[in-house]
């Protein structure tokens, strides 16, 4: 019998991902997490690194990054050779010299470069526990010491709704023809039709179906592996390969004040076992996807004076324009109100570009912290980089605003900058607040 060539591995290959830029796998956000956890990155700010990702799609957003850092080395690899190719077209022809990608599996792979970081979004919890385990091995193997891992998955228990649904349009899509987005629309109708699955969950997927993402539903329910986790299972697993958990990187939890109710953090600090506290984290919030860190020891432990310094000089760039900010945000702890001096203040400095929150006048550092947390939880700001100069930048913007790269990411001194990919206008205002 031969093999089913709409799956690698039974993971979807017949019609590509389309082109992303996840912002938490850029190095300025992993390291600002690795700081408020006192452990030292693995590069020195604008030093030279390596960084691996691991089931890297068409490459793209590998590319926005390695536009972004001229200083890093940047290998991307996927199991599928249209992926890789139109990657490779794309670093050809911007005339990049520091990302090369490779089309291989993680049981095949090969490579003798050792990483600061390794990164994989949108892959553990798609692909087999053969493959599970070929990815740790592979981390651990690459990973230098001190050197961190950034992974992406789905999470329970906030896909568990959503399970029946997947499972029943699975095996609707996978008795018709067609490739792998005519299966999904097919097996959509089918299960939707039956009257079993909830309307909230129609009316999602419906959304994401007409939207820009619209190719990557296949891909994110037909994968014949899929499996969210829990995320003590994937701490577990992690312990076996000697990786340490740091901590989940994700903006709206930043904070546990400001993530969870004080009688769910009263039961919080009473958990000391690492892997029950963390679901029970994820219960309290309903938790259905986390970007979590792990780093190989040895590795360095900061003082709390070494981390409050580099919180304060850390770069940051405004996200909206200042007149739409509410000074408020919905958290799992209630609504979150922050319209004090501290944050007016740093929203008036980056309104001219990205800059540290050392260089605001008029408040405390104390103040400021607690303003720019409160700001990053409701999205308005995002950790830069300093600036440098940035060869490839210009070429990058031309083609994204042009229309020529489809994908959700610009480039300035200060690094990448995830925008919106439709209805953008990159006018005179807006140029200098995201550093472009």
């Amino acid at each position: 019998m031969s093999a089913d060539k709409r799956f690698v591995d039974g993971y979807v290959a017949d019609t590509l991902y389309p082109s992303m830029f996840h912002h938490r796998f850029a190095p300025p956000w992993i390291d600002a997490f690795l700081i408020r956890s006192r452990v030292a990155p693995p590069r020195k700010t604008r030093g030279a690194f390596t960084l691996v990702d691991a089931g890297c799609g068409d490459g793209y957003g590998l590319i926005v990054n390695a536009v972004a850092h001229p200083e890093g080395r940047f290998i991307g690899f996927d199991a599928s050779a249209k992926h890789i190719a139109r990657g490779t077209k794309l670093a050809r022809t911007l005339k990049l010299t520091n990302v090369e990608l490779h089309r291989t599996t993680l049981e095949q792979e090969s490579f003798s470069a050792k990483a600061d970081y390794v990164t994989a979004q949108g892959l553990l919890s798609w692909i087999s526990g053969r493959n599970q385990e070929a990815l740790w091995k592979f981390v651990q193997r690459t990973l230098k010491p001190g050197g961190v891992f950034a992974v992406g998955y789905n999470t329970l228990p906030g896909w568990s709704d959503k399970i029946p649904f997947q499972r029943l349009l699975r095996a609707f899509s996978d008795q018709v023809p067609g490739n792998s987005t005519e299966r999904f629309a097919a097996g959509f109708y089918l299960a939707s039709a039956t009257g079993l699955v909830p309307d909230q969950i129609l009316e999602r997927i419906e959304e994401t179906m007409s939207g820009k993402w619209g190719g990557y539903i296949a891909h994110e329910y037909l994968n014949r592996h899929w499996d969210p986790l829990w995320s003590g299972d994937v701490i577990q697993m992690a312990d076996a390969h000697n990786l340490h958990f740091v901590r989940t990187a994700m903006e709206q939890w930043v904070r546990e004040d400001f993530a969870y109710k004080k009688q769910d953090r009263v039961v919080l600090a009473k958990i000391s076992n690492q892997r029950a506290r963390e679901m029970a984290a994820d219960l309290f919030r309903n938790a259905s996807f986390r970007t979590d860190l792990f780093i190989k020891p040895p590795f360095q432990a900061t003082t709390p004076e070494t981390v409050r310094h580099s919180r304060l000089i850390q770069y940051w760039f405004l996200r909206g324009n200042a007149g739409e900010i509410t000074y408020s945000c919905n958290t799992a702890s209630g609504k979150l109100r922050f319209a004090n001096r501290a944050a007016r203040a740093i929203v008036a400095k980056l309104v001219d570009g990205p800059a540290r929150l050392v260089d605001v006048a008029g408040s405390t550092a104390d103040e400021l912290l607690d303003a720019a947390d409160a700001l990053f939880t409701a999205g308005y700001i995002r950790p830069a980089d300093p600036p440098v100069p940035v060869p490839t930048a210009a070429a990058w913007n031309e083609r994204v605003l042009s229309g020529e790269i489809g994908i959700n990411a610009l480039v300035g001194a200060h690094g990448a900058v995830g925008i919106p990919t439709e209805g953008l206008a990159l006018d005179l205002a807006t140029r200098p607040r995201l550093g472009v």
